[in-house]
């Protein structure tokens, strides 16, 4: 098998398995507490560290320049998605958080946004950092219950959120040379083909 078909195997199975994550809700027991609980459904729900990855490019690409608007950045994503988490709970009027397009769409709109250069200003970075992370977080919430959501779990989601969120952002935003921002930007453009690849084949799926 040629390297070229052994990089697509690969593709479309990795591919395939993030599509089941998207169709399928996690209840995520690590058997060690609630919070641990909070922080664990974040790195078993690919839909959503692609979208914290997604995110965590965009407001790392501006590099120094732009460290105003990836703070405000990564100050929001916790916060958000610990009240996204808490209305995903609370309210069963949120399921459409859970649909496919809602799980995908984020990744793969800010990759593109990634891929195209696209360095947005402070408000608009903040705007789009609290949109993804209430939808994500709602999306968590609704998955998980709120029988098995209390205060340790919240707390340990939230960190888990401000910890890949920041550490990602900061990975982004401190490298100087210039191939790394070509990187990021290839990197931006895999999530969003990988975007529209997922939501193809759900969009396949729902016609079948």
């Amino acid at each position: 098998m040629s390297r070229r078909r052994r990089i697509q195997v690969r593709s479309i199975a990795g591919a395939f398995a993030l599509a089941s994550a998207v169709a399928q809700a996690h209840l995520v027991q690590t058997g060690v507490g609630s919070g641990y609980d909070g922080a664990a459904h974040l790195f078993a729900s690919a839909p959503d560290w692609l979208a914290l990855l997604a995110l965590a490019l965009l407001a790392g690409a501006a590099g120094r320049a732009g460290l105003s608007g990836a703070r405000a950045a990564v100050c929001a994503a916790p916060l958000a998605w610990g009240l996204g988490l808490l209305l995903g709970s609370a309210s069963a009027d949120l399921t459409w958080t859970a649909t496919p397009a809602a799980s995908v769409l984020p990744f793969a709109v800010a990759g593109a946004a990634v891929a195209a250069g696209w360095r947005p200003r402070r408000p608009a970075l903040t705007a789009l950092t609290i949109a993804v992370a209430l939808t994500r977080g709602a999306a968590q919430g609704l998955a998980q219950g709120p029988q098995t959501i209390d205060a340790l779990y919240v707390v340990g989601a939230v960190a888990a959120v401000a910890c890949l969120h920041t550490l990602a952002t900061a990975a982004v935003a401190a490298p100087r040379a210039a191939w790394t921002r070509i990187a990021v930007r290839a990197l931006g453009s895999w999530l969003a083909a990988l975007g529209l690849l997922m939501l193809g084949w759900s969009w396949v799926g729902i016609r079948a």
